[in-house]
């Protein structure tokens, strides 16, 4: 069973871009999302296209949680620990600039900013 999950887990993680746009991407469970984000050897174009991803994952586990303050309390806990999985630095200054068009940074902007600092910081050389 481990063999078959591992090989699953590969399959997502080599095409990626084919996944999401299928459309069970947003019932992937929040344990196999972070079990790929972990990983090094993703397929994608660069870091700010999975942000990208990542965002849509997360725009489809808000729709699946209740619209109570448990269910907001819930979806900060995941957006926290899904997006502190991101490699910021990896991100070039202007992807970094262009998040805070996206709405998820927007919303969650408090917690990203010290990352995104942190990565802008790593760019200038300091």
């Amino acid at each position: 069973m481990l063999v078959l999950r591992q090989m699953c887990k590969d399959f997502i993680k080599w095409n990626l871009d084919m996944i999401v746009r299928a459309d069970d991407f947003p019932l992937l469970e929040a344990e196999q999302m972070c079990d790929i984000l972990i990983e090094d050897d993703v397929v994608v174009d660069d870091e700010y296209t999975l942000y990208c991803y990542l965002d849509f994952w997360i725009q489809g586990q808000k729709a699946r949680l209740p619209n109570t303050m448990e269910g907001e309390a819930s979806l900060l806990e995941l957006v926290e620990h899904t997006l502190s999985l991101i490699r910021f630095p990896m991100m070039t200054p202007r992807q970094l600039a262009d998040l805070l068009l996206i709405p998820l940074t927007q919303k969650y902007k408090e917690f990203l900013m010290d990352h995104m600092s942190m990565s802008m910081v790593f760019h200038s050389g300091r």
